[in-house]
């Protein structure tokens, strides 16, 4: 999944411009920041960034630090993947080596704008004593043709 890109854009350690140029998490500042916290978290463990690019195909940007040269972080639209364990990330499975994914902050123009559905009410027949929904008028057991 993740290849050295000859045709990758680079930015130097402003992994802050990579980020805006690539534009993928937009306006959605709580994904945002929360890939800047894992950037900077890595950095803590790992050294000093090294080299930001985003490959040229837009599927991500890379941050790469100076202890380690597997050490990065890849931060897609949704998640970010990177190489040591972080507190709420989780391994990815079937990856070679170790890979962590940390997702990330739900988009605003992805959640439920709509009011919620009005909920069902029921009523019991007064023939068979069944619950039937009160917008049916009456028990469809006992009046089948309703």
């Amino acid at each position: 999944m993740y290849a050295d890109d000859s045709e990758r854009i680079e930015y130097g350690v402003n992994y802050e411009l990579a980020l805006s140029e690539w534009g993928k998490l937009g306006a959605d500042l709580a994904s945002h920041s929360k890939a800047v916290e894992i950037i900077k978290a890595v950095e803590v463990l790992m050294g000093p960034i090294v080299l930001a690019y985003k490959v040229s195909s837009g599927a991500y940007v890379a941050v790469k630090y100076k202890t380690d040269p597997r050490a990065f972080v890849f931060v897609h639209p949704g998640f970010v993947d990177h190489r040591i364990h972080l507190q709420d990330s989780h391994e990815k499975l079937g990856e070679e080596g170790e890979v962590w994914r940390t997702n990330l902050p739900a988009a605003s123009n992805q959640k439920i704008t709509k009011s919620k559905v009005a909920p069902i009410v029921y009523g019991n027949c007064d023939n068979c004593f069944q619950q039937f929904p009160l917008h049916q008028k009456r028990c469809k057991s006992c009046y089948p043709d309703d």
